[in-house]
């Protein structure tokens, strides 16, 4: 819309405005007509899990495959990250995640977002209270979290199949080498979302459940030599 009335008020100026710049406005309008119209004739969205260790490569991945969807990506990072300082602060908002968290204040003294506390709240009410949110917008979820735990992906998997959205499991998966040399490498950025670092990763193998024969219908594995159009091939099967 802002594209088509700028284009449309630059009628009278072309001796102010080059022709090449009125085409490129009316391209831009086009373009996201397009897009409009893709969006609202599209069918809902997937709900698209990461899952893995840390260092694995699920962020990269997940903004991949927002960008290609057009959807909606939750960072477990961010979120446990949100969880942690409402705790600390005190949060007024009206949500079950709010009440989870007052609960722990009153029994828990926090150290850090990856307080266990935090990762249970995290799991098991605030991402799919946030994802039962979402849904009503039909664009495509991408969960960018470890999921290590089997309950924590049932309950995704349960909200996917409860609301006709197509389901899918990115399992990351590399070696040690490679993910501890990634994490080294992200935690001198100051604007890298995740604070986990190689101690963390060992912790998670601790806790990891491999996916049941069940979830392995849903998975698609992304290893050191996978191609991101091998990922979207198989999504789009």
């Amino acid at each position: 819309k802002v594209e088509g009335l700028r284009y449309s008020n630059l009628d009278g100026y072309i001796s102010t405005y080059s022709k090449e710049y009125k085409s490129s406005i009316f391209s831009n309008y086009k373009k996201y007509i397009a897009l409009a119209l893709k969006i609202k004739d599209s069918k809902p969205g997937p709900i698209i899990m990461m899952h893995g260790l840390s260092g694995s490569g699920k962020s990269f991945y997940s903004r991949e495959l927002c960008r290609k969807y057009f959807g909606i990506r939750i960072s477990s990072d961010i979120e446990r990250k949100r969880i942690f300082y409402d705790a600390k602060n005190g949060s007024e908002k009206d949500t079950r995640t709010n009440e989870a968290i007052k609960s722990i204040i009153q029994s828990s003294n926090l150290i850090s977002p990856y307080d266990k506390k935090i990762t249970e709240v995290l799991f098991q009410i605030h991402i799919p209270e946030t994802i039962n949110f979402l849904l009503r917008s039909d664009l495509a979820i991408i969960i960018d979290a470890t999921y290590l735990r089997s309950s924590e992906r049932n309950i995704i998997f349960k909200i996917a199949k409860m609301n006709n959205r197509k389901f899918a499991i990115i399992n990351c998966d590399i070696n040690d080498k490679i993910a501890e040399n990634r994490i080294t490498k992200r935690q001198k950025n100051k604007n890298e979302e995740s604070e986990a670092n190689i101690n963390i990763r060992r912790k998670q193998k601790e806790w990891l459940e491999p996916l049941n024969s069940y979830e392995k219908e849903y998975e698609l594995i992304i290893g050191q030599n996978s191609s991101f159009d091998d990922i979207t091939k198989a999504l789009e099967k």
